[in-house]
C-alpha cells in the first residue's frame, strides 16, 4: 500500500509539473506553427521541466519556510484551477496517444503494445527494487535526514543540519525528496520520484525519435534491462543518479532547440542544468560546456536578447538560492571550496580535498584526474581517442564483421568507458572528466545511438 500511496503522490506531482510546462511552452511558443511537434512530444518530453519548475517553486516556499501542506495543497488547487484549459490538454493528449497505440495494435504493429508493456515492467522491477533499504550510508547519514529537516522546518536553515559540510552544500534534490516526504514519511516515497525522474528521462530519450517512439522506446528499455546501474539504482534516494539525467537532458534539449528553434526548448535546456546546479557544484561545467555551444548563435545574434534573459532567469530561479544563501551567509558561493570554509578546520579539508582525488573503483586510480597536471591531459587524451576508435570499431563492426567479433569489441567499448576518469566531487580542486552516473548515462546513450544507426 506504501509503494501504492507513494506512485499515486509522484503521478500528482508529475502531473502538476506538466501543467506548469505545458502552460510555460505555449506561452513561449506562441506566434509560431504549430507551437510544438505535437501533443505526445509535449508530454514525453516535459516531464523532467516540469519536475524541475516543482522544485523550483518548492525552493521559493522552503525559502520563506512555506514548504508546509496546509500551504501546498491551496497552492496547487488554485494553479490547477486557474490552468484548467492546460489540464485539460494533458489529458485530452494522453487520450490521444493511448488511441493511436490502439489503432497501431489492431492494424498489426506489434511495437506500441511491446514498448508499453516493457515500459510498464521496468516501472514495476523498479518499484520492486525500491522496497530494499539502501546499502549506500549516504542515504541514512544524509540525503534522507536532510530532506526531512527541510519539511520539519518547514523550509531551509543554516546548516540545514548538524554538519557544516552537508548542512550547507546545494539541496535541490532534497527539496523534491521533501515534496514527496511531504505527503508520505518514508523513504520509500524519495526512491520512487527518483526512479520518475529516471523514466522521465527515458520518455525524452525517445521522444527525440519521434518518427519511430514505439520502436525507440522498446529499444530504449531492452538496453536499460542490461544496464545494472540503472534498474535497481533508481530508486534509491540518492541524488546522483538524478542529478546525471538533468545534466544530460539539458544537452539533449540544447539539440532540440538547435532542430527545431523553439523558445521553450532553450528554456527547458536552462531548467534543467539548473536544477542540477542547485544539486552539486560539479554541474556547472555542463553550463560551461553548453554556453560554448550557444556561443556561435550569440555572436551571430541568432539568439534573441528576450530569450536569452528568460534562460538566464529560468536558471537562477533554480540554482540561485543556493549559491546566493552562501554568499550572504558565509561568505563563499561554493562553500566550502576555494574562497574559505568557515566552521571547517584546514586539516579536515586537506584530508577532504585528498580523497575526493582518488576514485572509488581501485582499478580507475591507475588514471589521473587532474587536469592541471600534464598527466592529467595525457590520461584524458589518451581515454577520448582511444574510446573514438572503439565507437567507429563497433559501427563498422555490424556491416562487415560477425556477430562474435561483434560482442567482443562491445564488451572492450563497454570495459573501456567503466575506466574513464572519474570526476572530482569537489568540481574546483582537481578537474576531471566525468561523474561516474553521467559517464554511464554516456556510455548507455553511445550504445543506443550506436544501435539505431546500424
Amino acid at each position: 500500500m506504501t509503494v501504492l500511496a507513494a506512485w499515486l503522490v509522484v503521478a500528482a506531482i508529475l502531473l502538476f509539473g506538466l501543467i506548469f510546462h505545458r502552460a510555460l511552452a505555449l506561452q513561449l511558443n506562441r506566434g509560431l506553427n504549430p507551437p510544438v511537434r505535437d501533443g505526445t512530444d509535449l508530454l514525453l518530453s516535459g516531464i523532467l521541466p516540469g519536475i524541475a519548475l516543482v522544485g523550483g517553486l518548492a525552493t521559493v516556499l522552503g525559502a520563506i519556510h512555506l514548504l508546509r501542506v496546509e500551504v501546498v495543497l491551496p497552492i496547487a488547487a488554485l494553479f490547477v484551477i486557474w490552468r484548467r484549459n492546460d489540464l485539460l490538454g494533458i489529458l485530452a493528449d494522453l487520450r490521444a496517444l493511448l488511441v493511436a497505440g490502439v489503432r497501431a495494435t489492431g492494424k498489426g504493429d506489434p511495437f506500441p503494445l511491446l514498448a508499453a508493456l516493457a515500459f510498464i515492467g521496468l516501472a514495476c522491477v523498479i518499484s520492486v527494487t525500491a522496497l530494499f533499504p539502501a546499502a549506500s550510508a549516504d542515504v541514512w547519514a544524509f540525503q534522507i535526514p536532510l530532506a526531512q529537516s527541510i519539511v520539519s522546518h518547514g523550509g531551509f536553515v543554516t546548516p540545514q543540519m548538524d554538519s557544516n559540510f552537508y548542512g550547507n552544500i546545494p539541496l535541490f534534490f532534497n527539496v523534491l525528496f521533501a515534496c514527496i516526504l511531504l505527503f508520505i514519511d518514508h523513504w520509500l516515497a524519495a526512491g520512487l520520484l527518483n526512479a520518475a525522474i529516471f523514466l522521465g528521462f527515458l520518455l525524452l530519450l525517445v521522444s527525440c525519435a519521434h518518427r519511430w517512439r514505439a520502436a525507440g522506446s522498446l529499444l530504449v528499455c531492452f538496453l536499460i534491462a542490461f544496464q545494472p546501474f540503472f534498474t535497481p539504482g533508481a530508486a534509491v534516494p540518492l541524488t546522483d543518479l538524478p542529478r546525471s539525467c538533468f545534466s544530460v537532458a539539458a544537452v539533449l534539449y540544447l539539440w532540440r532547440y538547435l532542430e527545431t528553434s523553439r523558445p521553450s526548448e532553450l528554456v527547458s535546456c536552462a531548467l534543467v542544468p539548473g536544477g542540477a546546479v542547485g544539486g552539486k557544484y560539479t554541474e556547472l561545467q555542463m553550463v560551461g560546456l553548453i554556453g560554448l555551444a550557444l556561443l556561435p548563435s550569440i555572436c551571430r545574434g541568432k539568439l534573441p536578447l528576450p530569450l536569452f534573459l528568460t534562460c538566464v532567469v529560468a536558471f537562477l530561479s533554480l540554482a540561485g538560492y543556493w549559491y546566493a544563501k552562501n554568499l550572504i551567509v558565509l561568505g563563499n558561493p561554493i562553500y566550502p571550496f576555494m574562497f574559505g570554509h568557515p566552521g571547517l578546520s584546514d586539516q579536515w579539508m586537506a584530508d577532504y580535498t585528498l580523497e575526493l582525488g582518488r576514485a572509488f573503483d581501485p582499478a580507475n586510480r591507475v588514471f589521473v584526474t587532474d587536469l592541471t597536471t600534464r598527466q592529467g591531459w595525457h590520461d584524458f587524451f589518451l581515454s577520448c581517442m582511444i574510446g573514438f576508435w572503439i565507437a567507429g570499431s563497433m559501427r563498422s563492426s555490424h556491416s562487415s564483421s560477425s556477430s562474435a567479433a561483434s560482442s567482443r569489441r562491445r564488451d572492450g567499448y563497454s570495459c573501456l568507458l567503466q575506466r574513464l576518469p572519474r570526476c572530482s566531487s569537489s568540481g574546483m580542486s582537481s578537474c576531471s572528466t566525468i561523474s561516474d552516473g553521467r559517464r554511464r548515462l554516456i556510455c548507455f546513450i553511445f550504445r543506443l545511438l550506436i544501435s539505431a544507426r546500424a
